[in-house]
């Protein structure tokens, strides 16, 4: 899971978010430099799971060993997968996992079966009715779906 809220600082500082505790962006090409405002942007966020892919090029385990190393209390985990970038769609079971168990290691609370707010037997229910129900809609706030595809 990414955040957006680290592009840029925000000028008013009045916000209570990342990008409002941000510095300005040096103005500089020295990497030394830009490697520490990384790093200090990293340490703003909250702990994290980091996944990659080990044959992923676009986003290089490299990479995400640096954003883990940045990040306080992060995770690393580098999935074995011969999929490169599409491992992160492919190796979803993996994935998965992961997140399951960073989760629950990190919030046990929420997995708790008196805290639940629906039985996992009632949730089971009603995602079988809901599936009995699907049918293709013929409604879209953006109206993408309105013609009919399936007739050209």
């Amino acid at each position: 899971m990414d955040t957006h809220d680290l592009s840029h600082p925000s000028i008013d500082k009045s916000l209570k978010s990342l990008s409002s505790a941000l510095s300005p962006p040096p103005d500089t090409d020295d990497n030394e430099v830009l490697a520490a405002a990384l790093s200090d942007a990293l340490a703003l966020l909250p702990p994290a799971l980091v996944i990659g892919i080990e044959s992923d090029g676009l986003f290089t385990t490299t990479e995400q060993k640096e954003i883990a190393a940045h990040i306080p209390d992060a995770e690393l985990v580098v999935i074995p997968s011969p999929d490169g970038h599409d491992g992160f769609l492919l190796e979803f079971e993996a994935i998965n996992g992961w997140v399951d168990g960073w989760l629950r290691r990190k919030m046990p609370e929420y997995f708790e079966e008196e805290s639940r707010l629906i039985s996992l037997e009632d949730y089971a229910k009603g995602q079988q009715e809901a599936q009995d129900g699907f049918g293709v809609k013929k409604e879209s706030v953006f109206g993408e779906a309105e013609a009919d595809v399936t007739r050209w």
